[in-house]
């Protein structure tokens, strides 16, 4: 069932357009609408100082650099020929 609020009820309490209504023990509870998925994921990633950004990619590429390597086209072959 959709129900409508006041407006002016949904600004006093912080809340968005959209919230959920459940009823226990006879009272009515109103709270934040569901999420959106990665909801605040911006702002958080503007909050991480750019130092430790750079840190991360940095190891970031050193996996990745090291895992590619492991994986060169004569270590696939010798692979195949082994386990055939």
């Amino acid at each position: 069932m959709i129900a409508t609020l006041p407006k002016e009820l949904l600004e006093a309490c912080g809340f968005g357009a959209e919230v959920t209504v459940t009823a226990q023990n006879c009272t009515l509870l109103v709270s934040p609408g569901p999420e959106k998925a990665r909801q605040g994921w911006a702002e958080a990633l503007r909050a991480i100082p750019l130092a430790e950004l750079d840190r991360d990619f940095e190891e970031l590429q050193c996996c990745h650099t090291a895992a590619s390597t492991a994986r060169t086209p004569a270590t696939n072959a010798a692979t195949r020929a082994g386990s055939g």
